[in-house]
């Protein structure tokens, strides 16, 4: 009676630390907008055009991509590459994001303005790289833009990228979030100090 009980704790026990071994590698990643500079403390040459003048705003996804979660890679203990996937909208993710950093940076949107910021996210990918201790963490994200007259004439247009790397923890979904976001800002500062953007805006 007493070893059918150590054998059914075995077991518990088994099956507690398997569960926990599979969650220790989850590629399914919450996205979290987690940059490790404030929006503050990032150069944003923003004009006085962008203080003055509200744009509408407009997102679209242009990644060359056939299943649209997936947003970067990552490699095992046995050096297998595994997807990473988004669980929510990028999209929108991005969109939001890019909104909230620009309004701190004083750039005014309205819906009916005679203007409109039409921005095109190229790619956004997340690079996890297994190390024998911890891991490296890469991120990309590139964004094209132009800037539309109330009659759909395109005044201007341009890309803008952000990158960023850090040294972390294995299999962390968290450092996967710093990694992109301190990339999205990068590129987002990028975008508004754009010198052409700028003096379009102002025309």
């Amino acid at each position: 009676m007493r070893t059918s009980k150590y054998l059914i704790v075995a077991v518990a026990l088994f099956g507690f630390s398997g569960s926990l071994a599979a969650k220790k590698n989850n590629p399914d990643i919450t996205l979290e907008y987690r940059p490790q500079q404030s929006v503050a403390a990032t150069v944003a040459n923003v004009s006085g055009a962008m203080l003055e003048r509200p744009v509408a705003l407009r997102f679209e996804d242009d990644r060359q991509r056939d299943d649209p979660s997936v947003i970067g890679s990552r490699t095992d203990d046995d050096d297998r590459k595994i997807a990473l996937r988004a669980t929510s909208d990028l999209l929108e993710f991005v969109r939001d994001n890019f909104r909230s950093a620009a309004r701190d940076w004083g750039v005014r949107f309205d819906s009916d303005a005679g203007l409109t910021l039409v921005v095109r996210v190229l790619e956004t990918k997340i690079t996890e790289t297994n190390q024998a201790v911890g891991a490296t963490y890469n991120a990309v994200v590139r964004l094209a833009y132009a800037l539309e007259s109330g009659s759909g004439e395109k005044l201007v247009s341009n890309t803008a990228l952000g990158d960023a790397s850090r040294y972390g923890k294995k299999f962390s979904n968290d450092n996967c979030n710093e990694v992109l976001s301190d990339a999205m800002l990068e590129a987002f500062a990028n975008l508004v100090s754009d010198r052409e953007l700028q003096r379009a805006w102002g025309k």
